[in-house]
Formats: C-alpha cells, sequence, structure tokens
C-alpha cells in the first residue's frame, strides 16, 4: 500500500500530525510518505502512484502543468483530514469576505467541498466528529481517530532548571482568537492576588499581536507575574520547557483538544482546559471569567484532584492503526493491524463482530501476538494471510447471513429507493459511476 500525506511544511499543528501519521505508517510496514503540495518536484511523480492521497492542507491541481488527478496511474482516492475547528473555518470565512476586495473568502466552502468528493473524512475531536457527520447525512461517514504522538520523545528531554512560578502556568497556542491566551490574561490579576508566587508565561505571539496583547495586560493590570513574548521554540526546546513548567492552560473554546495541549501533557505538565478536552487533568467552566479564575486558584492551591478518568495521550502507533484501517475500507481491503500482524477484533464492521461473538469461544481466537520488527513487509503479508484463513474458515457460517443482507441487488431488478441505492452504493457501482465521471 502507497500512501502520500499532502501537507504545506509550515510548522502548524496540521503539518506536525500530517509528519507524525507518515512516520508511524512507513514504521508499520506501509510506504508513507509526506509532501509539500506548493514545492514540485521528482517525489510528485512518485506520488502518481499512491494508493491513497491523504489530504491535510492541499492536493497539488496540476503536475508538468497537467491535471494531476489524471496524471495519477493508480485511481485517485482521497481521504480528507478535517483540521479546522467548525466555528473557526466559518467564522474566518464570513470576516475575510467583509473586507475582501474581490470576491468572498471560499475557506469554508472548499472544506465543504473537501468532505464531499473525498473518499472518506476523519477528524481527532469528538465534537467535531460529531458536527461533521450531520453536515456529511446519510451518504457518508466520518471516521473519528485518535491524535497521536512519538511519546518517547516527548517524554525524554531534561529540564534545564524550574520556569519562574510557584505555581508556574504556560500558555503557547497559535493565537487564533478562539484559542488565545487573551482570556487568560484578563483574570489574571485575581488569579495572581490569591497565587502570589503564580508566574504566566505567554509565547508564540506574533509581534503584530503582541502589541495589542501588551496594551491589553497594561489595561487590565496584568503586567505583574506574567511573560509575553513571540518566541517560537524547536521541539527539542519546547519539551525541555514543559519539563519546567507546572500547568499549561488551554484556552480552546469548547473544551475541544489541539496538538501542542497533548505535547505539554506527554512530556509532564498538568493539563486545565475547558469540559471536553478528555485528556485534561482538569476541567474549568466557561463562560464568567471570574469563576474561570477561581478554578484555577483551586487547583494552584492542590485543593482540587486530579479528574480520575482522564484519557492516556495516544501513540502515533494507535492513529497509524486507525487511520490505515480508513485505507484499507476505502480499497474494499480487509482491516488488519499491521504491527502484529493479525485482524483487529475492533477493525471489523460492528455487525459482524456481533456475528464472530455469538460463535463458541473454542472456534475462533485472535491472540495478542508480541510485536515483531524484524519481520519484512512481504513477512507480515503472509503472516495476514495465515491468519485470515483461520479466521474466514471458523467465521464464515456466522458471517454469511449478515453479508447476505447486504448483498447487491440482482441484475434487472427495478426500483430507485432509499435500500436500492444503498445496495448500489454497497456494491461499488456508485463508487465507480464517481470514478468514471472524475476521469472525464
Amino acid at each position: 500500500m502507497q500512501i502520500t500525506h499532502w501537507s504545506s511544511l509550515n510548522g502548524s499543528g496540521m503539518h506536525r500530525v500530517a509528519e507524525s501519521m507518515a512516520r508511524a505508517e512507513l514504521a508499520m510496514g506501509v510506504d508513507s510518505r509526506l509532501l509539500d503540495p506548493f514545492a514540485e518536484g521528482p517525489a510528485w511523480d512518485i506520488a502518481l502512484d499512491s494508493d491513497i492521497h491523504v489530504w491535510h492542507t492541499h492536493i497539488p491541481d496540476t503536475i508538468t502543468g497537467k491535471s494531476f488527478a489524471k496524471s495519477c496511474r493508480k485511481p485517485f482516492k482521497r481521504v480528507f483530514v478535517h483540521h479546522g475547528t467548525p466555528e473557526l473555518i466559518f467564522e474566518m470565512a464570513v470576516r475575510e469576505s467583509e473586507t475582501n476586495g474581490y470576491g468572498s473568502a471560499t475557506g469554508f466552502s472548499q472544506s465543504i467541498y473537501a468532505m464531499k468528493v473525498s473518499d472518506a473524512v476523519v477528524t481527532f475531536t469528538p465534537r467535531h466528529h460529531a458536527l461533521f457527520s450531520t453536515m456529511m447525512g446519510k451518504q457518508g461517514t466520518v471516521d473519528l481517530l485518535p491524535m497521536g504522538l512519538d511519546l518517547a520523545y516527548w517524554q525524554a528531554g531534561v529540564s534545564r532548571g524550574k520556569y519562574q512560578g510557584r505555581p508556574s502556568f504556560s500558555n503557547c497556542d497559535n493565537q487564533y482568537p478562539f484559542k488565545w491566551a487573551v482570556e487568560f490574561i484578563k483574570m489574571w490579576p485575581w488569579i495572581r492576588a490569591e497565587l502570589t508566587d503564580a508566574f504566566f508565561h505567554v509565547s508564540y505571539v506574533p509581534v503584530g499581536t503582541q502589541r495589542f496583547v501588551d496594551v491589553l495586560a497594561a489595561t487590565y493590570g496584568s503586567v505583574y507575574g506574567t511573560v509575553i513574548g513571540n518566541w517560537h521554540y524547536q521541539h527539542d526546546d519546547l519539551r525541555n520547557i514543559f519539563k519546567s513548567l507546572d500547568f499549561y492552560l488551554s484556552g480552546v473554546r469548547y473544551g475541544d483538544l489541539n496538538r501542542v495541549s497533548l505535547e505539554a501533557k506527554a512530556a509532564g505538565m498538568q493539563l486545565i482546559s475547558y469540559p471536553g478536552n478528555d485528556y485534561a487533568d482538569y476541567w474549568i467552566p466557561e463562560g464568567d471569567h471570574r469563576r474561570q479564575a477561581q478554578a484555577i486558584i483551586e487547583i494552584g492551591k492542590g485543593n482540587v484532584e486530579p479528574r480520575a478518568d482522564a484519557e492516556h495521550v495516544p501513540t502515533e502507533a494507535m492513529m497509524a492503526h486507525a487511520a490505515i484501517n480508513v485505507y484499507e475500507r476505502v480499497l474494499g481491503r480487509v482491516k488488519t493491524n499491521w504491527a502484529l500482524g493479525e485482524v483487529l477484533p475492533d477493525a471489523l464492521p460492528e455487525n459482524i463482530r456481533d456475528a464472530i461473538a455469538a460463535m463458541a469461544p473454542a472456534k475462533v481466537q485472535v491472540t495478542v501476538l508480541p510485536a515483531e520488527p524484524e519481520l519484512t513487509v512481504d513477512q507480515r503479508a503472509k503472516r495476514v494471510e495465515s491468519d485470515l484463513a483461520i479466521l474466514s474458515e471458523a467465521a464464515n457460517a456466522a458471517i454469511a447471513p449478515v453479508i447476505a443482507e447486504f448483498a447487491p441487488l440482482p441484475e434487472g431488478a427495478e426500483g430507485d429507493d432509499e435500500e436500492t441505492q444503498y445496495d448500489r452504493r454497497d456494491s461499488g457501482e456508485i463508487e465507480a459511476d464517481l470514478d468514471a465521471e472524475a476521469s472525464v
């Protein structure tokens, strides 16, 4: 399987997620790569043989002056990774349209287009998943993937000495209004009045934005116990810095998760967010700044226990497993565990899992095997083939009725109702129609 991830290589969270996915897939034996859609080069010709094009920011329109899609030597299959917060995309399109000198901004329309024409849509935040699913309707599925990190990397590194503050707080999100540090800066005087030795370290504030944030901090009396800078740290430095601080204040609206908050937690910081981020150690209420400040004060004083049900940060391998299962579904292949060379029960459709579960335990067992990184891709493929044969022999009797329920209509059957459309879609006819249209 050959996979190409397309993303602007700009150091953003989208770029880093794309980088992690490609790296983890490659480690599992998938021929996966990350390319810049704005820097045409020899690697683009290799990408023409990709089974799946993973769309993070853009996919090239042309290659050597010709249509990229039509130049592909395999069917042009796309998986759209919807990184953007639904509200932000809409809000920016509206605001940019008010000041755009010619025509309206198209960011929101482009995201809708990508959702409609892609063979699969994936996202990482449960709230986004629910919203995007309503936008897709019955004709498509949105997959929810875990946002995995290289935990060994983020847990490594050393503190070069504790940063100022007892306790110390930090925020280094890119400063979009739906997650900027401004909200915490406004409430900081109330926090510092109770936590007199606390200090708030804010970085990654663009120079233009910083001028306004500095004035805002002075206006609200937040200049004491804060430092606001435009520093942009490399990851090797950032993981060391995270080990020198106590709490990461994530101000992402609605409690959505983002990559930098997971990086901070993986490096050892305690994560504070609004309700919704399942990985946060503490939740504070959205709304009135006074209530938020009081909640942070209580956390800083040690009067609040961390959330007992806070999730552990996922690994890159978990993210890659989930992504590969999506690719295999798009390609009509069996879903497998690429790292272990076995069929995963959780990777199978629910109705088939239920059918297998109804069988006597002795008839089919899926055992978790120890990882064997020395296996070649061919050896993994043979193991998968062997395991599938064993599983198929045991499960066919139970699965057959389920498969029959979704069989294509007999040739010559009439009707164009909803059920007919479902059967056509399941049988691959509609997909073939779309492929034919795309090749025109």
